[in-house]
């Protein structure tokens, strides 16, 4: 299981995440981050971060870092067989 974005200068999306055979799936959310914001939940596998497709927990990093705080990104995921997407705001970990 990875959390997202260590680095406490870069921007946040609140989210652990755990890379299985479906993709890279989403087991935490903080409460009041950008992630439940946009409407994600756990259990949703993240396809892609703006136009960067994502395969691994690693990409999922790769893609976020050069976003800072308050930078929006697009989201696009599987929920319960159906492809969906949402714009996250980016936040600062407090």
């Amino acid at each position: 299981m990875y959390r997202d974005n260590m680095n406490s200068n870069k921007a946040f999306t609140g989210v652990s995440i755990d890379d299985t055979q479906e993709g890279v799936v989403i087991t935490d959310i903080v409460d009041g981050s950008a992630a439940a914001k946009a409407g994600l939940r756990r259990g949703d596998t993240i396809l892609k971060i703006n136009d960067k497709y994502i395969f691994t927990s690693d990409g999922l990093l790769k893609a976020l870092s050069p976003f800072n705080p308050g930078e929006s990104i697009k989201v696009r995921y599987i929920r319960d067989g159906n492809e969906k997407s949402t714009k996250a705001t980016l936040t600062k970990r407090s």
